[in-house]
């Protein structure tokens, strides 16, 4: 069964997410933005309502997952947390979006960490 793991839930993670939900396997999203948390739990979505930047809430899921995936608006936040991942969940698949206007440094360091990265700015 494959298990994906999806940190922030911005305006690309939302229909990601309604993806994944679909699909068979497991999902568990993390995130800290209350109004998500609300409608992502609605549709039946497991949700850990939690900082997903905070290394030591990735380090206490009981989830080993195969794909993790950055989904957030805020560039500065999603190369924090592509980063923390690569380094928590080092055999995961890491799928992570750039985010908004996100500058050349910024893409530089989420490729670095990165298996694949989605760029809406191109």
């Amino acid at each position: 069964m494959t298990t994906r793991l999806v940190l922030g839930v911005g305006s690309l993670g939302r229909p990601l997410v309604d993806d994944l939900a679909e699909r068979r396997g497991s999902l568990t999203i993390v995130t800290d933005d209350e109004h998500r948390i609300d409608t992502l739990r609605a549709d039946g979505i497991t949700v850990v309502a939690r900082d997903p930047t905070d290394r030591s809430v990735l380090d206490d899921l009981d989830v080993a997952p195969d794909t993790v995936i950055v989904a957030c608006d805020d560039p500065e936040r999603n190369r924090s947390l592509v980063e923390t991942a690569a380094a928590v969940f080092p055999a995961a698949f890491l799928l992570a979006y750039t985010g908004r206007a996100a500058t050349t440094q910024q893409r530089d360091r989420i490729a670095a960490a990165a298996d694949e990265v989605v760029d809406r700015d191109d």
